[in-house]
This record gives C-alpha cells, sequence and structure tokens, in this order.
C-alpha cells in the first residue's frame, strides 16, 4: 500500500480575513501544487483567533523529513505572513512559537502498479467472510466517504 506524504498543521498568522483561503497554484489550473512538501493551503476559520489550518504534501517516494517538511511550512508561510494584506507591508517570519501543531498523517492509502498487477483486491476480497469477518472502506475507489458508503454496500449486497 502506498501513502502519501502529507502534513497538517496550525499556525498563528498576522491577520489574515476568516474564510479567506490560500492555494498554491501551477499556470494551468489542470496540474495540482507541486509535491515538494511545502504547504498547498491555509485557512483561517474563526474570527476568534488568527490561527489558520494548513496542509502540505510531498511526493509518495520522497525523503522529506518531518523537521524539512516544518521548516517549509514556516519559509512558505513567512512569505505569505503580513501585518497588512497590502502588496507593500513587509513579511513577519513565523517563528516555533507561532506553530501550534504539526503532524504527519496516513493520507489517501491506495495500491500502487505492482500491486494491482500481483492481484491484490482479489487477494482482498478473498478475505470477505473469514473467520465471520468482514472488510470495509475506501480502497475500492477514492478516499472520500462515498467510496467507503459503496464498498459497504457492496459488501452486503454480495455476502448478506
Amino acid at each position: 500500500m502506498v501513502m502519501t506524504n502529507y502534513w497538517v498543521s496550525a499556525v498563528n498568522m498576522q491577520p489574515v480575513p476568516t474564510w479567506d483561503t490560500f492555494f498554491a497554484s501551477d499556470p494551468n489550473p489542470f496540474i495540482p501544487p507541486p509535491a515538494d512538501g511545502e504547504p498547498v493551503a491555509f485557512i483561517r476559520t474563526s474570527n476568534a483567533s488568527d490561527v489558520v489550518s494548513a496542509w502540505s504534501w510531498a511526493a509518495d517516494d520522497t525523503t522529506l523529513s518531518d523537521a524539512g517538511a516544518l521548516s517549509l511550512l514556516k519559509t512558505t508561510l513567512s512569505k505569505l505572513n503580513r501585518a497588512n494584506p497590502g502588496a507593500t507591508t513587509k513579511t513577519v517570519p513565523i517563528a516555533d512559537s507561532d506553530v501550534k501543531a504539526f503532524t504527519k498523517v496516513d493520507y489517501f492509502p491506495r495500491w500502487n502498479t505492482k500491486q494491482l498487477q500481483a492481484g491484490v483486491y482479489e487477494k482482498y476480497y478473498a478475505l470477505q467472510g473469514q473467520k465471520n469477518t468482514y472488510f470495509t472502506s475506501g480502497l475500492d475507489g477514492f478516499e472520500l466517504v462515498e467510496f467507503a458508503v459503496r464498498s459497504a454496500k457492496n459488501l452486503v449486497a454480495n455476502h448478506f
């Protein structure tokens, strides 16, 4: 199984308008942000706090450490951290104390090409019902609730 290198964080920044969202982008809107460990998005969701939620990701085969991703987070957000959102306002560096939470999470589990060619789904489905145990998840499609529900419905239709 392959997992995407994915980090989530909560960072105190200079006032950002509530629900104002930053998304990294490519000149081509159909190309996702680079998978280099930098934050790809952040959003402030509360008027009562200047803490933003931020998300970073890196390629599956990266050797980027958590410390490296944290460094990229602070460096990138420091470039956007302004006391006044005006373009000429000086930026304020993000300090260690501004990072309220930072953690790597398992994200987007999936099978790689070699595993698919080796029949991983057939092996997975063959486990259904063994020792009266059944499995359901989003592995049948994409990591969305809808795929987990579809998997559960298929499980019931095929085994009960």
